[in-house]
């Protein structure tokens, strides 16, 4: 119902302030329900991409990007998530980017034997922290087919 929809106005709780881009944000698209890790991805003129976890919102004080791909030329219009954590975005120069965002989780493996070891010293983990990685395959048009304004999933 439109009539509705133009006099919604927003309510609620600021959860975080996603200040990394230089320029103007141009396009939000989540990850769809299903994903293996909940995220979003923003597009901005700044020409870049960044990765926002979603788990991290509410309880992340420093809420920071976990992943920016910034290897495409121009202004980035917009993105889509795609099946298989694929992103899909799209620049204002004619090129199309598909680039797939994987997750790896942390590894623990501890120093000592027990909840808490030897002498009641508290176990110690080491290991790769968690983090984000991106990899892309990379199709470009000539300008004179047009700009790229919207990609849909």
């Amino acid at each position: 119902n439109i009539s509705s929809s133009a006099s919604w106005v927003p309510r609620g709780v600021l959860l975080a302030h996603l200040k990394e881009h230089r320029s103007a944000v141009n396009h939000l698209a989540t990850a769809p329900t299903n994903a293996n890790v909940p995220f979003f991805v923003s597009c901005s003129d700044d020409g870049s991409c960044k990765i926002w976890d979603s788990r991290r919102l509410e309880r992340d004080v420093s809420f920071r990007s976990r992943l920016t791909y910034a290897s495409q030329s121009g202004k980035i219009k917009s993105a889509c998530v795609l099946s298989e954590n694929r992103v899909c975005s799209g620049s204002d120069r004619g090129s199309v980017h598909v680039w797939r965002v994987e997750y790896v989780k942390a590894m623990k493996t501890s120093k000592s034997a027990g909840e808490d070891g030897p002498g009641g010293r508290k176990r110690m983990y080491t290991g790769a922290a968690e983090k984000y990685i991106g990899a892309a395959e990379i199709h470009a048009y000539d300008l004179s087919e047009g700009v790229v304004v919207s990609t849909l999933a």
